[in-house]
């Protein structure tokens, strides 16, 4: 009855650690990290202030295709967003700017959205 107590502790013990290290690897790639993610999921919120109806916006999932790098930190996202526009009807919007991090998180050089 032991080993069986034993082998199972062991097995949730290793379950936990899995889930703990797995949080951290979560928070390591998160938006504030600078890289292509972190450039994609700030731009995302540049864009969506811009937006008429923002919490209706839809951006394409895999969002790093859509970023270049361009060294010193800086990242250029090319892609669109499907979102209504102010009569409720659902529109795809280009858009195209440089993001750059910095020490604080993230700074918008430029932004241009297609109409």
């Amino acid at each position: 009855m032991k080993k069986g107590c034993t082998f199972i502790f062991v097995l949730l013990a290793g379950i936990l650690i899995l889930i703990v290290v797995g949080l951290f690897n979560l928070g390591s790639d998160s938006a504030g990290s600078s890289s292509k993610h972190g450039a994609w999921a700030y731009m995302q919120q540049f864009v969506e202030k811009k937006l008429k109806s923002p919490k209706t916006a839809e951006f394409p999932s895999h969002g790093s295709q859509y970023v270049t790098e361009l060294g010193g930190d800086r990242y250029r996202v090319r892609a669109f967003v499907d979102s209504q526009n102010s009569f409720g009807a659902t529109v795809r919007t280009e858009f195209e700017g440089v993001i750059k991090a910095v020490d604080e998180g993230w700074e918008l050089e430029e932004l241009s959205i297609s109409d």
